[in-house]
């Protein structure tokens, strides 16, 4: 069964693009496509949200390929850009990439079409896989940050070297320093040097580690000095 594929083709051949198609469905493809041959044919085109990829001359009299990208680029559409053209010229070519396209063929080599796209494709793919992932992550920190934000405890987040990369609002309170204070500070420096021993072993060990060090208590430090605080470490 073929694979179905929305095709926006921007074209002033009806026979370049019946050879284009032709060409998808050798290689596998349902095309589902759409010939436009001028700006406001493809700007109406590109508001629908359907398409996979768009090929396109570069020498539509009237509507050039510097129309089509400034088109994707108006609309903020990542969709793949394949050129296909009679124009061999080399220097063409390599304006037309930097200017955006992701590829660049010749018509009379047409093979290259369907590994061409099916590249840019996978592309497309790891793209929004990635902003999904990186979208995920900061809602994850969002929520975060909202629940320990209006927490009654401290919490503290610490690197390896205990090193403070967060303190949340109620680290005022407590100790009366305000959290950005302490941010990028060293928290070895506001424990109890008797305690210092025992976290700097807990600092030490991997999550996960067996026998490691849970729950034990630390003398903090307050802004004026005084060790009136015992924090509860987890971890």
């Amino acid at each position: 069964m073929n694979r179905l594929l929305r095709v926006l083709v921007v074209e002033d051949s009806e026979i370049d693009v019946a050879l284009l198609i032709q060409e998808l469905q050798r290689g596998g493809y349902e095309p589902d496509f759409e010939w436009v041959n001028t700006p406001e044919a493809m700007n109406t085109a590109l508001s629908k949200p359907i398409w996979d990829v768009v090929i396109a001359n570069c020498f539509v009299p009237g509507f050039d390929v510097s129309n089509t990208l400034a088109l994707l680029k108006e609309k903020k559409l990542d969709l793949p850009l394949i050129i296909v053209s009679d124009d061999t010229h080399e220097g063409h070519a390599l304006a037309v990439m930097r200017a955006g396209a992701h590829d660049y063929l010749i018509k009379s080599e047409l093979a290259r079409l369907v590994p061409a796209i099916e590249r840019e494709l996978r592309v497309v793919r790891e793209h929004q896989a990635h902003r999904k992932t990186e979208q995920a992550l900061h809602e994850n920190e969002n929520r975060f940050r909202a629940l320990i934000q209006h927490v009654s405890d401290m919490v503290a987040i610490l690197d390896a070297n205990g090193i403070i990369k967060y303190k949340s609002p109620s680290v005022e309170r407590i100790l009366g320093y305000k959290p950005e204070e302490l941010v990028g500070k060293n928290f070895l420096e506001y424990i109890h040097p008797e305690d210092v021993s025992p976290f700097s072993v807990l600092l030490r060990q991997e999550p996960g580690q067996s026998g490691r060090v849970t729950g034990i208590e630390l003398r903090c430090r307050d802004r004026n000095g005084l060790w009136r605080c015992h924090c509860q470490v987890d971890y």
